[in-house]
């Protein structure tokens, strides 16, 4: 592919992203300001409206710190970069929609289900993290982060699906409305997020050298198994007791579960290979 073939593709990306960014961010705070609900309180609201912000800095600092040589001094690459992380994120949202029914307006705005804002915002921060992650290390093009970032959101989604069909997790947050079932699950997608952050990054060798480094984030599945422990846990000995005594715990749990994914990629988890091609 010559250099003005592949130019005016990236052009075309960054419009791309510039208009589902729009789209994306033109719906939240429209949704937000519109949407009249007594049972949602202002705490909530505020969480929601600060999480777009979030997701810019996570995915523009990863950028310009640690995203390809002729990316971070560029300002064109680091627009289109950053664009199609909202781009991401709002297809993103729309696939949790689709495969968990998940909606932050049906069932945070519309139903005031509090249970369903923690998993809503822990989604969209494993969303944003996996392609953060996916933006570090050296690489030829933006091929290189939608494959590695694809490779995180495909086994991300399968451990939820697993998670599920264990725990039936989704029926406790959406039917049953349990907080602490919600703010548990919530720290597990973003812990979660964080370890297949790091597998989706690195420098770029190929195609098939990218899926066996992605192997290095094997430590999600004793992680997954962990959180699947804690669910059946609560699930099958403490579904009788009052919720509110479980919310301390759940985010204590939480805590813990991020906590393990951070300190699983510091001390367990090898650094980057780096590719002396981009040397």
């Amino acid at each position: 592919m010559s250099d003005n073939s592949l130019y005016f593709i990236e052009c075309l990306l960054l419009m791309f992203g510039i208009t589902f960014t729009f789209i994306f961010l033109h719906r939240w705070y429209t949704n937000i300001y519109r949407i009249f609900n007594p049972k949602i309180s202002p705490v909530s609201k505020l969480v929601l409206f600060l999480i777009p912000f979030l997701c810019f800095f996570i995915i523009f600092f990863a950028i310009v710190l640690h995203a390809s040589f002729d990316v971070v001094t560029n300002q064109f690459y680091i627009a289109l970069y950053t664009v199609l992380g909202f781009a991401w994120i709002h297809f993103g949202v729309k696939m949790l929609f689709f495969l968990f029914d998940l909606s932050v307006v049906d069932d945070v705005l519309h139903s005031g289900n509090k249970a369903a804002l923690f998993p809503a915002a822990g989604g969209i921060a494993g969303l944003t993290l996996i392609y953060a992650g996916a933006n570090i290390g050296d690489g030829p093009g933006f091929w290189c982060v939608f494959f590695a970032g694809g490779l995180g959101i495909i086994l991300w989604i399968l451990l939820i699906l697993l998670i599920n069909l264990i725990t039936r997790i989704w029926d406790r947050i959406l039917i049953a409305r349990d907080i602490g079932s919600g703010i548990r699950f919530g720290g597990y997608l973003v812990a979660s997020g964080l370890i297949l952050a790091r597998a989706s990054g690195g420098d770029w060798f190929g195609f098939f050298p990218t899926i066996t480094d992605f192997a290095d984030g094997w430590v999600i599945l004793p992680l997954t198994i962990v959180y699947i422990l804690i669910e059946l846990y609560y699930r099958y000995k403490l579904e009788k007791v009052d919720l509110n005594p479980r919310k301390l715990s759940s985010i204590l749990w939480s805590v813990l579960l991020i906590a393990m994914a951070i300190i699983a990629l510091i001390f367990i988890v090898p650094p980057f290979r780096e590719n002396p091609y981009y040397g």
